[in-house]
């Protein structure tokens, strides 16, 4: 199921468009979630792939970088959050050309985490979806956050809260500073994000699916 949202910004004279679409996929679960701050320095293992114009790639794995920050340094490019991901911001830098950045928070023990109303999944407590905070650097058309493969407490149905990727994409080829915020949730038992074991897959995808369309309707 896919759901897509867009804003209209503008930084100086130039306007571009910021599209955030939801694509659950294949769903995975986990025993629980912290319910506390997740910070930079907790998401340790993230994978982060850069993918440049030329179609080659570079994917490092996220870091610990002080107490309460961790980020990657890349070939003409970085990414970097510091404090709590609820308001603290991510930072993308490119010195070289990008088309994209893939983030799979999985594999650092966390989730992204796009609800900020009053529902979601237990112990996940508030969350926000991808945000423009400023962006510098080449004109673009427009920036693509997809959120990728839903994620749900072991034996019940996504609520749609819950994501273990995020894409950026840009329309156009770019250089320069996106700062951008992006909650995360923390798992409760490191390396528990596993695949709904079979045959649990199409009961929670039959009584997921109305579920999902009445609480997407809310948030829209």
């Amino acid at each position: 199921m896919v759901f897509f949202l867009t804003f209209f910004l503008a930084v100086s004279a130039h306007a571009y468009t910021v599209n955030v679409n939801y694509i659950d996929g294949t769903t995975q679960v986990t025993t629980g979630l912290t319910g506390y701050q997740t910070t930079g320095a907790m998401m340790a293992g993230m994978k982060v792939t850069a993918n440049f114009p030329d179609w080659s790639s570079e994917t490092l794995f996220w870091a610990a970088t002080g107490a309460s920050s961790g980020g990657v340094e890349g070939t003409g490019w970085s990414l970097n959050q510091s404090g709590d991901t609820f308001g603290g911001l991510w930072t993308l830098s490119a010195t070289t050309d990008l088309i994209s950045v893939h983030i799979d928070a999985g594999l650092g023990d966390a989730v992204f985490d796009v609800v900020s109303g009053d529902f979601g999944t237990d112990g996940s407590y508030l969350g926000l979806p991808f945000s423009v905070e400023s962006l510098s650097g080449k004109d673009i058309n427009s920036i693509t956050a997809m959120y990728v493969i839903a994620v749900a407490l072991e034996g019940a149905v996504p609520v749609g809260d819950l994501y273990r990727h995020l894409n950026i994409n840009f329309s156009d080829n770019w250089t320069g500073e996106l700062q951008f915020k992006a909650d995360t949730d923390s798992l409760l038992i490191a390396g528990d994000l596993q695949p709904v074991p079979e045959p649990l897959t199409m009961l929670l995808l039959g009584l997921g699916l109305a579920g999902l369309t009445g609480m997407r309707r809310r948030m829209e």
